[in-house]
């Protein structure tokens, strides 16, 4: 082991260059070979797969659109309801104040025909008495010899009485008819409108007070 260990000091001789051809050439570096895999491990690798993730999805457009057209639809059909009902009720408290109405006023036109009736029953009668008069003053004028003046005065008088007597039974005759009509039609009042019940009344109302004119003129007739 002496020979190998050099003294302190002690200096190494410099290798003299050797020629390029006694050079001896380096030793072939061999390329890096890449592993080659294993089959089995390749075909391990290749089949299994990472585990496929289902999409979430949110809501699609669509469905959105159509649930906010149908809440749209569910609160215009609430309202309109609303209204409807608030509407049927503020017709029914008109119907029932208008029931009441129609009710007292089938009362009263009851009753006026009940009026006319007796008033037509009573004309009737005095108009049998003015022609029972009538015919007794004629006996009564041929009797005495009266002029012919006299007799023209009865038959004048016979002829006024009998038109007014007519026109009297003429009116009250209308005068029924329409209050019985009137009282149909009260009685059906849901079928009309008030206003053409209203108009119908008037009209009705203007032939009785027709007839009671003209009852005043048969009254007076007889008085002369």
């Amino acid at each position: 082991m002496t020979d190998h260990l050099r003294p302190p000091g002690s200096t190494v001789a410099p290798v003299e260059d050797q020629p390029a051809h006694h050079r001896e050439p380096d030793a072939p570096t061999s390329a890096a070979v890449p592993a080659q895999a294993d089959p089995l491990t390749r075909d391990r690798s290749a089949v299994r797969r990472e585990p496929r993730q289902v999409p979430h999805h949110g809501p699609s457009r669509a469905l959105v659109a159509a649930l906010g057209v149908t809440l749209v639809l569910a609160v215009g059909t609430a309202a309109y309801l609303g209204l409807l009902a608030r509407a049927w009720f503020d017709r029914a408290v008109t119907y029932e104040a208008v029931a009441e109405d129609i009710g007292t006023e089938l009362a009263e036109t009851r009753a006026e025909l009940a009026g006319t009736g007796a008033e037509l029953d009573a004309v009737l009668t005095q108009l049998g008495n003015a022609q029972d008069r009538i015919v007794e003053l004629a006996d009564e004028k041929a009797q005495l010899g009266d002029d012919r003046e006299t007799q023209r005065r009865v038959v004048d008088y016979q002829e006024r009485v009998n038109e007014a007597a007519g026109r009297v039974a003429l009116a009250l005759d209308q005068c029924v008819q329409g209050q019985e009509q009137m009282i149909g039609y009260l009685e059906r009042a849901e079928l009309y409108e008030p206003a053409d019940l209203d108009t119908f009344g008037q009209e009705v109302e203007s032939l009785c007070q027709a007839a009671t004119e003209a009852n005043m003129a048969l009254q007076r007739e007889l008085d002369r």
